[in-house]
C-alpha cells in the first residue's frame, strides 16, 4: 500500500492486494479491497464500500451510500452516490454522474418478465406535481453538449461493439425454463458512459409495453444496462423529471411482490397524504431545479416564471422585468414569483410560499 496524500481512516479496512493512493482520503466507514485498486484523487467513503474486482479512479468520488463493485471498473469521472450502487459488469466510465436511486448492475440476460411487477391498481397518493418546474435552457451550448461532442466518436465505436451477436448455445427449453433471453449481444455484457453527464433517478413510467400496468407509477429500481435496452426498443419510456420516491413508490416497484403487500402500499399512501402538500411541491421544485444541474444543463428560470404565473395567475411574472437578458438565478426567481403573484392566488396555493406573498 502507497499513499502520497492526506488520508483519514476511522474505521476498519481489509486490503489483500496492492492499493495506490495519491490524492486526498477520507474514510469514515468500513471497506474492504480484495484486488487492486488505484485512486489518484479525493476519495470520500460514509459508508461500507466493498471492492472485489481492480478498480481505476481518476476523478473525485463521493460516497454516501453501499457501494458494492464485483468486477472490473475504470473510471475517470466524477461520481456522487446517494443511494446504493451494485455492479456486476465490467464498466467503462467517462462521465460525471449522480446516482439517487438504487441502482444494479448486472448482465442483461432475463427476459423481461423477470423483473415484472405486480399490478397493485392506481395509486391514491397525492403528489402536487402539476405546478410547472425548473426545465433545461434550449439551442445554447452548456456543458452537456460539450462533453457530448467531445466523446462522440467513442459512443459510435461503444455502440457498434454493443451490437455484435453472441451466440447462444444453450436448448430454448432450457432458456425458457431460466428466463434467459435467447438473442444476446455483447452489449448485454459490459456497460459504458462517454460524456454523458446525467442523474439516475426515480422517474415515472410513462409507457411499458411488457407491463401496461405499470404506467403512471415509480420507476425506483434502475437496472442497466436492461432499462437502456427497453427505452431504446420503445418498450420503456420514462418522465423527462425525475420524480421524489415514497415508500409505497418503493414497493410497487419491487419485482414479484404478493398481492398482500397491497395493505401495506394503502397503509403507506394514507401516511403519505398527511404529508403538509407545501412540502411536496417545495421537493417537486428543487429535485427538478437539482436534476437540470445534474444533466450539466443551464436552468430556465425565466420560462418557469412566466409557465409558472400563467398556471397561477393567468399573467406572465416577467412582464415589465426581462433584465436586458442578464442571467436570472432561481432564488431570484423565486422572490419573483411570491412577489408578483397576487395574493388571492398565494392562498390557493398550499403554502409553496409564505402567506404573506413575500419571502425574507
Amino acid at each position: 500500500e502507497k499513499v502520497a496524500g492526506f488520508s483519514l481512516d476511522c474505521a476498519p479496512q481489509i486490503v489483500f492486494a496492492p492499493n495506490f493512493e495519491s490524492g486526498p482520503s477520507i474514510n469514515l466507514a468500513p471497506s474492504g479491497n480484495w484486488a487492486v485498486q488505484f485512486e489518484w484523487a479525493p476519495d470520500c467513503n460514509t459508508a461500507p464500500s466493498m471492492v472485489f474486482g481492480p478498480a481505476f479512479r481518476v476523478g473525485p468520488v463521493l460516497l454516501m451510500a453501499v457501494e458494492n463493485i464485483f468486477t472490473p471498473t475504470f473510471g475517470a469521472e466524477i461520481a456522487v452516490a446517494l443511494a446504493p450502487v451494485n455492479v456486476f459488469l465490467p464498466a467503462f466510465i467517462a462521465a460525471a454522474g449522480v446516482v439517487a436511486t438504487p441502482a444494479t448492475v448486472l448482465p442483461d440476460i432475463f427476459e423481461n418478465w423477470v423483473f415484472a411487477t405486480t399490478d397493485f391498481g392506481p395509486s391514491k397518493l397525492k403528489r402536487f406535481d402539476d405546478l410547472p418546474v425548473v426545465g433545461p435552457k434550449e439551442n445554447v451550448t452548456d456543458l452537456a453538449a460539450i462533453t457530448g461532442n467531445s466523446f462522440a466518436p467513442a459512443v459510435e465505436l461503444s455502440a457498434k461493439i454493443e451490437e455484435i451477436p453472441v451466440d447462444n448455445p444453450f436448448p430454448e427449453k432450457v432458456l425458457k425454463k431460466l428466463g434467459i433471453r435467447k438473442s444476446l449481444t455483447l452489449g448485454a455484457f459490459f456497460v459504458t458512459a462517454f460524456g454523458d453527464i446525467g442523474i439516475v433517478c426515480p422517474r415515472t413510467i410513462e409507457k411499458d409495453v411488457d407491463f401496461p400496468w405499470r404506467v403512471g407509477t415509480v420507476r425506483v429500481f434502475a437496472v442497466e444496462p436492461l432499462d437502456v435496452r427497453r427505452q431504446d426498443e420503445g418498450r420503456l419510456v420514462l418522465s423527462e423529471n425525475c420524480v421524489v420516491p415514497y415508500p409505497s413508490d418503493v414497493l410497487r416497484d419491487i419485482p414479484h411482490l404478493p398481492k398482500e403487500a397491497i395493505v401495506a402500499i394503502r397503509a403507506f399512501e394514507k401516511i403519505e397524504n398527511k404529508i403538509p402538500p407545501h412540502v411536496k411541491i417545495a421537493l417537486n421544485q428543487l429535485l427538478a431545479f437539482g436534476t437540470v444541474i445534474a444533466e450539466g444543463r443551464n436552468p430556465d428560470v425565466r420560462t418557469w416564471l412566466r409557465e409558472f404565473g400563467e398556471a397561477t395567475a393567468g399573467k406572465d411574472l416577467l412582464e415589465g422585468q426581462e433584465g436586458a437578458g442578464r442571467p436570472l438565478s432561481w432564488s431570484r426567481g423565486l422572490k419573483i414569483a411570491a412577489d408578483k403573484t397576487p395574493a388571492e392566488v398565494l392562498a390557493r396555493i398550499p403554502r409553496f410560499f409564505p402567506q404573506t406573498g413575500r419571502l425574507h
